[in-house]
């Protein structure tokens, strides 16, 4: 037949190809097939007589590839073969060379049986089979590729391949092959479907791996019983759909997945990608056991599934959900929380007690419309997980099904109520939900949340100062808070007036009609005590002060109108005695002080007996989210629960994945109750205040810098490799230390005698930070600038002062050094009262609460590594008060520590404005390779 001119095409069968022999005008066959060739009518393309070109039934010959490849090489040379059979001829030569050389690989054809691949082809092979593409003609591959309209054949690209595979399975699945090596999967005389082995992940795995993790995006589309289905049914429908990949990108459709049938490409990658799914939910099984992978039927108990987080995993594997029809919006579960009795009509602010006991229940709703009781208990008795409410179905789960039988939770204590309230979300049996405050409790949460915020509340009489609008709503906020017997955080940015928004607070209680329980008293470090005291003298001068301090301190003449004035470390020094004393109110200035609740000063603060408690910080997360825990903790004991269940519910999942916004806005969402944050740079606050400038001036290291800094990492880094727990992390800090001593000077980290004599020239020779203050002492010194000159080391302020007094300079000095009190304030007076000053501080000593507006400079001479002390030092002089525009420069040694450090300090900043820091021993926990990066001189190793 080849020699009279038969055509010789190829179809498809599961994406197989079958060569089928026939006659050129399309007429029947010789009815008389001699085997093993087959006799069969296949739906070929072919011109009709009298009609246009389409498909219609041909009787063919199917001829097994090992037949036809002994018939095409017996044509003789000037025969009439087709040019069909010419190409066939060269493509099954190409694959019987493919094969010779090895380059198959064993794989699953759509419906999941073994079969053999021609690949990968090397790039002449893959030269030839393009040509070959090419070459064919429509008779060649006139099979009908679908049941579509309009009709279309099988692509060139597809047959090829086609063919090419049928090649191997035929060569390599040959009658001896499973005498000699078993009748298994690839070796049997047959292909098997091979779905439920171990065999079908690991060649979908090399599929992958050769063809890439490419996925289709599919939707499964759960259809609603029909109008006029029972209410007991049981059964329903899905589809699948799938967005076409050979679609222009800008105009990609939904499509049934049967659409794509003739593409065995996109066939194998949809099955291979079901049966991925189907191990995450089994009923798709259903989907793979079809010729087309289209529709199939599911039980309401397989459905309801989906409605929890297996359709998360489905969706991470390219597959979305979608409810089609008269269903429901999704049946929702919350819990509802609180008294049923509701707080008297009278009452202004709702009354709390953490040893209140309050219930919660499950409520239901649908449509955000809340079920009754009834419908509540028809979907407790319902028999299956299907039914309908209100008109419309909705899918039932077990948890919900239980949930509604049995609705009341147990007791919760009023803090745990109020927390979940406040962020939404309450634990229950391992799992968060949501929930809502009911009644009273919902009265307390909306005043919280808001009434604290906007009941205005009257500058008090005796305040001898105007305040600023700001002021006044913070004035009020922390009346209205606390009156309703919480304590509260002010943590307005510093430098924005805290100091008296508190005296307006403490005239407040004393207003008409009020009793206090006690006198107020002023917790603060010692360098602001005085400051406390002049600002209420002149802000509030009929209140009487009494400062407890100092050898003969007592509080005798302490009367309900006075403010007591002491410091934290008298505080830790008579916890027992000013435990005693039962005060109104308890204000801690520079809250972040009491941030660590295990130190002595911490536990002496919450052992203080008062009505209410108020703190005052600028940066309520100093290192990390325990700092606020502990904040929040003195205030409202108890209310934010242990300090473990806070690490573990909120700090640890933050700090380690700051991106969960979820998260944080829950966090934030509690906090904010009893926080009252506002920033300089807000809208309509201190628009007034003049601008600050920051800028880095990065300078480069001496020689001698270099030398020393090379020595010290290569040192550190011998002994890092044999240590670890806590003596790594002794010597990690001494390493930061030691590393940032060398980049200031070396004479700070050789440890210079304070006697020793001083060489302004030669000391900046040393020291690249030295020259680059030499540089700026023109502007920092003219008679019209003052400036602040920062440093975190008590030795290296010394030299500093050396160095400035080398030329010609009278430097002043603030660090602890200083005793408490009148000599502290002296300086900061002889700052403030002149221009033309030049003060060196340490960070420690003069990093909170003094003001200090006279300077116009702030020189940053090595940087503390926490961005919320770097703000603190700079708002000592950029606060209310300050009336010339502020210059902050911060000196920076290139490719070293400091480098890279300020680029970590640029992402804290960052986080810090989401209250969320890691703390300066986070680097500690860096492994040895990555603690080589931090602290390698860059360019210069």
């Amino acid at each position: 037949m080849l020699e009279q001119g038969a055509e010789v095409t190829v179809d498809l069968q599961d994406a197989a190809a079958r060569f089928l022999v026939y006659r050129p005008d399309g007429l029947p066959m010789e009815p008389n097939c001699p085997p093993p060739m087959q006799q069969c009518t296949a739906t070929l393309v072919l011109p009709r007589e009298g009609a246009a070109v389409g498909p219609g039934p041909v009787e063919c010959w199917q001829v097994p590839v090992r037949l036809l490849t002994n018939a095409l090489a017996q044509v003789e040379d000037g025969g009439k073969e087709s040019h069909s059979a010419t190409v066939w001829r060269q493509v099954i030569r190409l694959g019987l060379e493919v094969v010779a050389g090895g380059r198959v690989r064993p794989g699953l054809d759509p419906a999941g049986r073994d079969v053999w691949r021609a690949e990968p082809l090397n790039e002449q092979e893959k030269k030839r089979a393009r040509q070959l593409r090419q070459a064919l003609t429509p008779p060649a591959h006139c099979g009908l590729a679908a049941d579509v309209k309009p009709f279309r054949l099988w692509a060139p690209r597809v047959v090829v391949r086609a063919a090419l595979d049928t090649v191997a399975e035929a060569m390599l699945r040959g009658p001896g092959t499973a005498v000699v090596l078993g009748s298994g999967p690839f070796t049997a005389p047959l292909p098997r479907v091979q779905s439920h082995s171990p065999l079908v992940s690991w060649a979908d795995d090399m599929e992958e791996e050769r063809a890439g993790s490419r996925a289709l995006d599919l939707v499964l589309s759960v259809r609603a019983p029909r109008k006029n289905s029972p209410e007991d049914t049981e059964l329903l429908w899905a589809d699948l759909r799938l967005r076409d990949p050979r679609a222009e990108p800008t105009r990609r459709s939904w499509v049934p997945a049967a659409s794509t049938a003739s593409d065995p490409q996109i066939t194998m990658l949809l099955r291979r990608q079901l049966r991925r799914l189907a191990a995450l939910w089994p009923p798709l099984e259903r989907l793979l056991e079809r010729p087309v992978a289209d529709e199939f039927t599911l039980r309401a108990t397989e459905a309801v599934v989906l409605r929890g987080s297996t359709v998360k995993e489905l969706a991470r594997l390219g597959m979305a959900v979608e409810w089609e029809g008269k269903w429901t919006d999704r049946l929702r579960t919350r819990v509802v929380l609180g008294s049923p009795s509701p707080c008297p009509p009278s009452a202004q602010r709702p009354s709390f007690s953490l040893t209140d006991v309050l219930d919660g229940r499950w409520q239901m709703s649908v449509a955000d419309e809340d079920l009754t009781e009834e419908e509540m208990d028809g979907l407790a008795d319902t028999p299956v997980p299907l039914s309908k409410v209100r008109g419309q179905w909705v899918l039932v789960d077990e948890d919900t099904a239980r949930r509604a039988a049995d609705r009341q939770l147990p007791p919760l204590s009023s803090g745990e109520a109020l927390r979940a309230s406040l962020t939404g979300e309450l634990l229950v049996e391992g799992h968060l939900v949501h929930c809502e405050p009911a009644e009273a409790l919902a009265d307390l949460v909306d005043f919280l949340r808001s009434g604290a915020r906007t009941t205005p509340v009257q500058a008090p009489e005796g305040l001898q100062a105007g305040l600023r609008d700001y002021q006044r709503q913070g004035m009020a906020w922390l009346a209205n808070t606390t009156d309703a017997g919480f304590g509260a955080l002010l943590a307005d940015d510093m430098g924005m007036g805290k100091t008296l928004t508190a005296l307006a607070l403490h005239l407040h209680r004393r207003g008409e009609g009020r009793r206090p329980a006690g006198p107020t008293l002023v917790l603060c470090p010692a360098s602001v005590m005085i400051n406390w005291e002049r600002e209420a003298r002149r802000f509030a001068p009929g209140v009487p002060t009494l400062r407890y301090h100092g050898p003969d301190r007592n509080l005798e003449d302490a009367t309900d109108q006075t403010l007591v004035i002491t410091t934290y470390e008298t505080l830790r020094r008579d916890a027992q005695v000013l435990a005693e004393r039962i005060f109104d109110l308890v204000i801690a200035d520079e809250g972040q002080t009491i941030k660590n609740q295990r130190a002595a000063t911490s536990r002496a603060a919450r052992t203080l007996r008062s009505s209410c408690r108020v703190a005052l910080t600028g940066t309520p997360v100093e290192n990390h989210l325990g700092d606020a825990w502990a904040i929040m903790d003195f205030l409202n004991p108890g209310l934010f629960g242990t300090y473990r269940a806070f690490r573990e519910q909120y700090a640890k999942p933050i700090e380690d994945n700051v991106a969960d916004s979820g998260l944080t806005g829950r966090l934030a969402a509690l906090l904010s109750a009893f926080m009252l944050r506002r920033r300089k740079s807000d809208p309509g606050i201190l628009s007034e205040l003049p601008p600050k400038h920051v800028g880095s001036r990065i300078v480069a290291l001496s020689d001698e810098q270099v030398h020393l800094y090379n020595e010290v990492a290569d040192r550190a880094l011998r002994e890092l490799r044999d240590s670890d727990g806590i003596a790594r992390k002794g010597l990690l800090l001494t390493l930061f230390g030691d590393l940032q001593k060398v980049c200031n000077s070396p004479s700070h980290y050789l440890r210079l005698p304070a006697d020793a004599p001083w060489d302004p020239v030669r000391e900046s020779a040393r020291s690249a930070k030295l020259a680059a203050l030499d540089d700026l002492l023109p502007v920092l010194t003219d008679p019209e600038e003052s400036t602040l000159i920062f440093t975190r080391y008590r030795a290296m302020a010394r030299q500093l002062l050396q160095h400035l007094r080398a030329h010609d300079l009278e430097p002043l000095y603030f660090s602890g050094d200083l005793a408490p009190g009148a000599p502290r304030q002296q300086v900061i007076d002889a700052f403030q009262s002149a221009r033309g000053q030049v003060m060196v501080m340490t960070l420690q000593a003069g990093g909170t609460g003094l003001t200090l507006t006279q300077a116009s400079h702030v020189v940053l001479f090595d940087r503390p590594w926490n961005p919320a002390k770097e703000n603190q030092a700079v708002d000592r002089a950029h606060r209310i008060g300050q009336q010339s525009p502020l210059t902050v420069h911060r000196i920076i040694t290139e490719n070293t520590l400091e480098d890279r450090v300020d680029e970590l300090l640029r992402h804290k900043r960052a986080l810090a404005e989401a209250v969320l820091t890691h703390g300066y021993s986070a680097l500690t926990e860096l492994a040895d390779d990555q603690i080589y990066d931090l602290i390698s001189l860059g360019a210069q190793r």
